[in-house]
């Protein structure tokens, strides 16, 4: 599997004219997701075969994208204990004032996820969604910044939500053609905005309530005792480009005392938001996804190497998505109603590949 995951050693011509080396992981990205994409454009091939009475998928497309996290349980740090007892030099880094030891070995990608006590390793997808089949288009490892590292005295690289997104549209992009992009709050920035409507897609993007004026736009809606939504229009500039943008404040359907708000870049109508919104709500289908490939697709490791840990969440998606055109295969096959469920079960998909891929012993 490291073979496999390994790339090559040999500098590219824009390395070797800077002098500055692509880090090991963007290698690793890029030697994996060949394989990946090869592996997609032969599902969507079969998805949009005209033997089928209906297309598995029609262009063009809206496309989720998300961030998922894959646990990882070892600590970054070292007692003094340890770091007498290990053949490891740690590195000694200074966190709030207090100096710590780092292991040297603890994996460049792994960062704090949501909860404080958590860290893992974090994967962004993009994703097929609404009435389509949904197939994973691209996969993009992330790259956050740690909490020692904002005090380190040389740059650190971290990838930002906009490198995410560009990076997954410029994958989805060799496959389909996007028309809309659902992105919950945890991309909202005025340079991830710019990325997408750069492209000609329309975007719905969660936004965080936290500027002035969306808490005043909240207290008006609360304070009224006809409306319980709002839109306002305005405009959004970026590195001296602009386009409109529309303001969507509605109640939150997580906690109904509190309000969501999402950001579109067109000025739209109440009408036009209410339908938007409506679409944006099958963004879940990622959640979905991801609960899928940990539970079923994802195989069980304990390696530190990012190349294992990428390289597996990448077959986990592939066989995903295999997974998803093996359903709509059988349903187009059927000539009675199985349900919404799907008829194959993810295990039972797992049992299939591996009897095509293995010979079983005598």
């Amino acid at each position: 599997m490291k073979k496999v995951a390994k790339p090559e050693s040999q500098l590219t011509f824009d390395e070797f004219v800077t002098g500055t080396q692509v880090p090991a992981w963007k290698r690793i990205r890029d030697e994996v997701l060949e394989p990946f994409h090869a592996g997609v454009e032969n599902i969507l091939e079969e998805l949009t075969d005209e033997a089928y009475d209906d297309a598995g998928f029609t262009e063009p497309v809206h496309a989720a994208i998300d961030i998922t996290a894959w646990n990882f349980y070892a600590s970054p740090f070292m007692s003094e204990k340890q770091a007498r007892d290990s053949d490891r030099d740690p590195i000694r880094v200074t966190i709030d004032g207090k100096e710590k030891l780092l292991d040297p070995e603890h994996p460049d990608l792994v960062s704090g996820l949501k909860n404080s006590d958590e860290r893992g390793y974090k994967l962004a997808t993009i994703t097929i969604i609404a009435e389509n089949t949904p197939i994973v288009l691209g996969v993009e490892p992330v790259r956050d910044k740690r909490k020692w590292e904002h005090e380190m005295e040389w740059d650190v690289e971290r990838t930002s939500r906009a490198d995410i997104v560009e990076s997954l549209l410029e994958q989805a992009a060799r496959h389909v053609n996007i028309h809309k992009v659902f992105l919950d709050r945890g991309f909202s920035s005025k340079e991830t905005r710019d990325v997408i409507d750069r492209r000609g897609l329309l975007y719905v993007l969660g936004k965080p309530a936290r500027a002035e004026v969306d808490a005043e736009n909240i207290e008006e809606i609360k304070d009224n005792d006809v409306y319980d939504s709002r839109i306002g229009h305005g405009t959004h500039e970026y590195d001296g480009r602009e386009h409109d943008i529309t303001y969507i404040y509605t109640p939150s359907k997580k906690d109904g005392d509190k309000y969501a708000v999402f950001t579109v870049n067109e000025h739209i109508d109440h009408h036009r938001a209410e339908a938007l919104l409506g679409q944006y709500g099958q963004r879940m289908e990622i959640e979905n996804e991801y609960k899928t490939i940990k539970k079923h697709f994802l195989p069980t490791t304990a390696s530190k190497d990012f190349r294992i840990r990428f390289l597996y969440f990448v077959v986990g998606t592939l066989l995903y998505n295999v997974w998803r055109m093996a359903n709509f295969m059988l349903r187009d096959a059927m000539d009675v109603d199985l349900g919404e469920s799907p008829p194959i079960l993810a295990g039972e998909l797992i049992a299939l590949v591996a009897f095509c891929l293995f010979t079983p012993p005598d």
